[in-house]
């Protein structure tokens, strides 16, 4: 069950990537795939950060690029 709702996720990641995957070349000339998507979003971290007594978790600002992504999948951090 677990792998079929994998599945199910990545094709309607898949479809809302559809214009990031359109504006890039074809063949050996892509530069975005559907992992290169997870790496990109992997890099926002959430970090704990200390100043004098006070702690919270901040987000990193995500780049351009994660910007896009974010939005063609309807979603935020």
């Amino acid at each position: 069950m677990r792998q079929e709702l994998a599945y199910y996720a990545q094709w309607h990641m898949h479809k809302a990537l559809a214009p990031l995957y359109q504006s890039d070349g074809e063949g050996a000339q892509r530069n975005w795939t559907f992992q290169g998507v997870i790496d990109t979003l992997k890099t926002i971290m959430c970090n704990d950060v200390r100043i004098d007594k006070i702690e919270f978790q901040q987000n990193t600002q995500p780049t351009p690029t994660q910007t896009q992504i974010l939005e063609l999948l309807k979603t935020s951090i």
